[in-house]
């Protein structure tokens, strides 16, 4: 009976080692390296480079425009968890959302595989679910988030999901479902279609008219730089000056609430 307490006292301190290193260390393996500037994080390297750097400017677009701090985690282990749990502790963890409003969305998408089914799970913070409710947040995951995603339409899935939370947030319509909008969609991409075709013709015809009133010909000066070209934009020196708005965390709420879906 003795033994097993001798035991205990006399290996008291790798017990105690053991028991703070290893779940410090099985936990910072389950979530990314948050940084304090970021908002999307592609752990799974599901997106192309250009996709990741187009997503994060849109979420830090409707954080310093719309208010809203909304987090994407792409990854490839929950460890061991289930996917509306580990949207909520990140949420938790990383104080998604402002302290005054708890407003703080996660949006966590495993990418699907040959032996598992993608998932996706929309976790708003505790201040807006009564405007994001669980059933309209199922309904952005199922109707405008998924389909996108069975196409391999992978960026596509996330703005179209990011826009949809702003909609609904503002007040505005519930998205449709893809199928309602296919055919007012199929007739918009006709027009513009038509329209940028008849566009160009009438530039070829401008410029066709303008070389025949100019006579045609160009004449040659020699100068090898034009003093008069002026060049419309934002150069690399002025973006480079011009310094990067910092993201604040705070909120953190998360008391369960949210849905997801499969596919």
């Amino acid at each position: 009976m003795n033994f097993p307490m001798k035991w205990l006292k006399a290996h008291r301190f790798w017990l105690l080692l053991f028991l703070v290193v290893v779940p410090s260390w099985v936990s910072a393996d389950c979530w990314p390296r948050k940084h304090p500037n970021r908002l999307l994080y592609d752990e799974a390297h599901w997106l192309l480079p250009a996709e990741r750097a187009a997503l994060e400017e849109t979420l830090r677009a409707q954080y310093f425009r719309h208010h809203l701090q909304m987090v994407v985690v792409i990854t490839d282990t929950l460890c061991g968890m289930d996917i509306a749990q580990y949207a909520n502790l990140l949420g938790e963890r990383w104080g998604v959302g402002s302290k005054e409003r708890d407003n703080g969305i996660v949006l966590v998408i495993v990418p699907k595989k040959a032996n598992r089914k993608g998932q996706v799970f929309l976790a708003p913070g505790r201040g807006i679910q009564g405007d994001l409710t669980d059933a309209l947040a199922k309904r952005i995951v199922e109707t405008v988030m998924i389909p996108r995603f069975r196409q391999n339409e992978r960026a596509a899935g996330i703005l179209a999901g990011i826009q949809a939370v702003t909609q609904v947030l503002n007040g505005q319509a519930v998205p449709q479902k893809e199928g309602a909008s296919k055919r007012i969609k199929t007739l918009l991409n006709i027009g513009i279609r038509v329209f940028i075709f008849v566009f160009i013709l009438l530039v070829i015809f401008l410029i066709s008219l303008l070389a025949v009133w100019l006579g045609g010909t160009v004449e040659e000066d020699g100068d090898e730089e034009d003093e008069g070209t002026v060049v419309i934009g934002t150069t690399d020196r002025d973006r480079s000056s011009k310094e990067e708005p910092t993201i604040s965390f705070g909120g953190g709420h998360f008391n369960g609430g949210g849905a997801g879906g499969s596919w």
